[in-house]
């Protein structure tokens, strides 16, 4: 063996010779973790305990480390890392932000950060803030700004030919100027001066820099458009001809923190435009002074807030403003026409323009309130999802987030029906994004299977078909001697970003559900009622808590109560009640959908054969919020249902089928349960009771009805809202099969 004073001189030679010849402009520019200055860590393979060296602060620790672990006396070199107590995010400031905790943000942002990397996204997302200007020298948005790659700064040339000189991290519109900083020439307000700023650091101020405070998105970029003086005015031109600035240079949301009660037919047209391109839209509903109690903008509107498309299409998110309890701000415009979520408007602590020329001697302060604070909140979040998901259209960015709120019924019981979905939830938002399925694009039409539940008087089968009905997969989910039907539902309720196929035997069969892949590799299962049960169960899956999470829905088939359960994927029991009499057998058949445009799905029963055609639409809870008479009262042979958006992509509507011996009569019902329509499937041949699935079948963006007969051969119909028939196809075409078939839709 050495002795330790050779072994330190070989080593210390080496080291010398490294930190004087050894330095590579590669290992300069690598940035290490925090660690002891200009210390590393070193275990000799011939001596015990570990022993420290220390170099000077400058030198590159890099080759010093390297020179080490190549030495062939030394086990390992390490550098001397530090820890520190935790703070998520890192900035000051931070803790002043109230309006962070009401949104569930600080959870959000570690399933962001997650999801990003196990997907590998690196990608950010651009915020078009039409406003007064930002600060462009504030130490939390110097680095976030958007950059015009395709232009040189400060050449006074229009280097990208877009028209715009030097239009570098933005424009001018009020000034036609590349100078995006607020003007403090002439009269000014200095709330106008900060306004830009502000609203700019709410939704998107550099995180975890140990400075100042956080923004609602760590990684979007900041498009400076300024279209309001320092006054806090502009002109419909301006923002219009912004808007379309936004959109030709890549902006994926755009936030607009003011109003007016102006229509242009010029502005619309702009607005509908960045709609077509794929641009979310984002605005204020707008606020009025003490004594007001906001403006009711069902009976007058504001813009840009109520630049909706008549039929329906949602153009803008319009953001109303609320306390920290979630109640209306008392200055908050509001109206079910024009707001569709709401979000913390008061008491914010956000970054602020730098001047003291002008008075303005901090970096930040507050507090602020507003609809313009509450809009960046939602742009924010909007940014997050842009970039979890780039996959995913402007408008099914729109869906989640609308539907990632939480309820303001029980807190505001004068306004919640005007503030639209409720009061905004991060942590929502990006559970929806985790598992939204989103449409499946026309290339990507293979990914999309039909999965298949045999019936009876066969095997326990179910089949996976690819869209050209090819079989994919079988697998049997019970024991072979079972020949009752299956039952099937899909859905992705683990959270895992894939769907599942969600398994029940019919009558004969116990409680059993089980879980698979589209393989047919199991995942979980669970007895949802007695074991001994041998009625069947019914199944469906729906986020009806809107957590983003889907739960497991179940009906007790014939022979038990009309007992619904609902379970998540593990099989623990979340709530549970009785949707018809509990003495009635004829079991219960169940559903779930979005009929309200809530965000949170209903569960929706029909009674089993020997019950009346009562259709009943519920709330988790059991609360009963619609119910209705699918065929005439003297009708017993049981309702099968489906919910699906048939019509219109954004409203969900009820179909109904008999699902015992009666005419194939499909009809459709609203939420309140209004018929809408009906039509004859099978062309009236069969009487032996249908099941009825809905689910896009063709990826034209509207759900088809899937009709199939409850015994008979499993023959299998699609028809359109209006009763066209589309497809037809037999999955099982095996001699004297009369079983029938149960089907939903797969989408990977």
């Amino acid at each position: 063996m050495k002795n330790l004073a050779s072994v330190l001189f070989s080593i210390t030679v080496l080291a010398a010779v490294v930190l004087i010849y050894g330095r590579t402009d590669t290992m300069a520019k690598m940035k290490l973790a925090s660690h002891e200055s200009g210390q590393i860590v070193v275990k000799f393979k011939e001596l015990s305990g570990l022993y420290t060296f220390k170099f000077e602060s400058n030198s590159d620790l890099r080759s010093v480390l390297t020179a080490y672990n190549n030495n062939p006396l030394v086990e390992y070199a390490e550098l001397n890392y530090i820890f520190q107590t935790t703070n998520f995010p890192n900035d000051p400031e931070y803790g002043k932000q109230n309006y962070i905790q009401l949104i569930s943000a600080r959870e959000a942002w570690s399933k962001e950060l997650l999801y990003k990397q196990l997907k590998g996204l690196k990608g950010d997302a651009t915020i078009a803030f039409l406003d007064t200007g930002i600060d462009t020298d504030h130490p939390d948005l110097q680095s976030k700004l958007w950059i015009n790659e395709n232009e040189i700064p400060n050449n006074g040339i229009d280097d990208d030919g877009n028209g715009y000189i030097d239009d570098y991290n933005g424009w001018n519109f009020v000034s036609k100027n590349s100078n995006i900083n607020p003007d403090t020439t002439g009269a000014y307000s200095l709330d106008a001066l900060q306004h830009g700023t502000v609203m700019a650091s709410i939704a998107a101020a550099e995180s975890n820099n140990n400075e100042g405070v956080t923004g609602i998105s760590w990684d979007a970029k900041v498009m400076s458009l300024k279209v309001l003086n320092n006054q806090g005015l502009g002109s419909s031109l301006d923002v219009k001809s912004a808007i379309d600035y936004a959109v030709a240079n890549g902006a994926d949301v755009i936030n607009m923190s003011f109003f007016g009660l102006g229509y242009n037919q010029f502005l619309y047209d702009a607005i509908q435009s960045a709609y077509n391109a794929g641009v979310v839209i984002v605005a204020a509903a707008g606020n009025t002074d003490s004594p007001e109690n906001g403006n009711n903008l069902n009976v007058q509107k504001s813009y840009p807030v109520c630049y909706d498309n008549p039929n329906g299409t949602n153009y803008v998110i319009g953001v109303a403003a609320l306390d920290n309890l979630g109640r209306k701000s008392v200055f908050s415009s509001y109206g079910s026409d024009c707001v569709d979520i709401s979000a913390p408007g008061e008491g914010f602590y956000a970054a602020t323009m730098y001047n003291p020329q002008v008075g303005l001697t901090t970096f930040y302060g507050g507090p602020f309130a507003g609809t313009s604070v509450a809009s960046p909140v939602i742009a924010g979040g909007a940014a997050v999802v842009r970039s979890m998901r780039p996959d995913l259209s402007n408008g099914e960015v729109i869906d989640i987030i609308i539907k990632a709120a939480d309820d303001l019924s029980a807190v505001d019981t004068e306004f919640a029906q005007d503030l639209g979905s409720g009061r905004f939830n991060l942590l929502k938002a990006v559970n929806r994004a985790e598992t939204f399925a989103g449409k499946t694009p026309a290339k990507e039409i293979s990914n999309v299977y039909v999965v298949v539940g045999l019936g009876f008087q066969s095997v326990p089968q179910v089949k996976v078909l690819d869209a050209n009905k090819k079989l994919v997969s079988s697998f049997f989910p019970y024991d072979l001697n079972f020949n009752g039907a299956i039952n099937v539902a899909t859905g992705d309720v683990n959270g895992d970003g894939a769907a599942e196929i969600i398994t029940a035997p019919g009558p004969g069969g116990g409680p059993h559900v089980r879980i698979y892949d589209r393989f047919g590799n199991s995942i979980g299962q669970f007895f949802a009622y007695n074991q001994f049960f041998r009625g069947g169960v019914n199944i469906a899956v729906g986020d009806v808590d809107n957590d983003g999470q889907l739960e497991i829905i179940t009906g007790a088939g014939p022979g038990g109560g009309p007992h619904v359960r609902i379970f998540d994927y593990r099989g623990n029991l979340e709530n549970e009640f009785f949707a018809y009499a509990p003495g009635f057998r004829g079991g219960v058949n169940v559903a779930s959908g979005d009929l309200d445009g809530d965000g949170t799905d209903e569960i929706i029963t029909g009674a089993g054969p020997g019950g009346g055609p009562h259709v009943r639409v519920f709330n988790r809870l059991g609360g009963v919020k619609a119910q209705f008479f699918a065929y005439h009262a003297s009708f017993e042979g049981g309702v099968n249902v489906e919910v699906g958006n048939l019509a219109n992509p954004t409203v969900s509507l009820i179909t109904v089928a008999p699902a015992t011996v009666a005419q194939p009569i499909v009809k459709m019902f609203n939420g309140n349960g209004n018929f809408i329509s009906q039509y004859l499937v099978f062309d009236g041949r069969s009487e032996h009771g249908l099941q009825v699935s809905v689910f896009d079948y063709n990826n034209d963006g509207l759900d088809e009805v899937v009709v199939s007969q409850a015994r008979g051969p499993a023959d299998i119909e699609v028809y359109d809202f209006v009763g066209k028939k589309l497809d037809s196809f037999n999955p099982h075409d095996v001699g004297r099969y009369f079983g029938g078939v149960r089907t939903d839709l797969l989408i990977y």
